[in-house]
């Protein structure tokens, strides 16, 4: 059984190093295990020994995060600062109430989360220098960095930018969104780092608050920054605090 395993192993480390496409001058892009889905990655020659996996919302992919010049603009600046940079894909078929290509964050074992645990577990097998692993998105993308914060305990930190807790929501039997105050923040859960809009349409101000809230109840270090007239989607309006991203990650 240990051989099998050390075999697999290295086969997956032997994947991310040298079985890549380029996709650009700057990421490489990487099938997962089964082809069934990818992922976008960037070493910067400069690596600071810290990773970024940023998960895009829900109606998107890998590559919006790069087309987008808000989010494209942050993706550069952590590049710059020295960190890996990971854009996970979730599956395009998969719909999560009323969302297609969304992450299925709402349950702790599922494909999502094993995608990602490969990925974690790669990078840190083919890249024995990796220290710390922080996580971040968007929207949809919020809930599953939640998720895989929750999921692993050797998570720096997660930068979430309007968004809930993994568990924070469900999907009914109609497939509508149910926001729930019953959900639970452990003490293990990394740093936090909140970026939420007072009139966010979607993952309204007051349930980002009442996210917030159970964040620091737990005794978890805890930063929020409000924006009081901006909406729910990364846009030009947070390129103002993507060096308060930065320094926040490198601290």
């Amino acid at each position: 059984m240990r051989i099998k395993f050390a075999f697999l192993l290295k086969t997956l480390i032997l994947v991310f190093l040298f079985t890549t496409a380029a996709f650009s001058s700057t990421f490489t892009e990487l099938k997962s295990p089964d082809a069934s889905r990818r992922l976008l990655y960037s070493l910067p020659a400069n690596f600071n020994g810290s990773g970024v996996i940023f998960f895009h919302g829900a109606l998107g992919y890998a590559e919006v995060l790069l087309k987008d010049a808000p989010t494209a603009d942050i993706i550069q600046k952590m590049l710059d600062a020295g960190f890996l940079v990971v854009l996970p894909e979730a599956r395009q078929n998969f719909i999560l109430g009323p969302y297609w290509a969304a992450w299925e964050s709402t349950t702790v074992n599922n494909p999502d989360t094993q995608f990602i645990d490969w990925i974690i577990n790669t990078a840190r097998q083919a890249l024995p220098q990796l220290k710390d692993l922080y996580v971040m998105g968007g929207s949809n993308g919020v809930s599953m960095a939640s998720r895989i914060a929750k999921n692993h305990r050797d998570i720096a930190g997660l930068v979430t930018m309007n968004g809930l807790d993994a568990d924070q929501f469900s999907i009914n039997a109609k497939g509508e969104v149910v926001i729930s105050d019953n959900f639970t923040i452990t003490a293990t859960h990394a740093p936090v780092l909140m970026i939420s809009s007072k009139q966010d349409e979607m993952a309204s101000f007051d349930s980002q608050q009442k996210y917030l809230k159970k964040i620091r109840q737990a005794g978890v270090s805890a930063m929020m920054i409000i924006n009081e007239t901006a909406s729910h989607n990364w846009g030009e309006w947070t390129m103002q605090y993507h060096d308060d991203i930065v320094g926040w990650l490198k601290k």
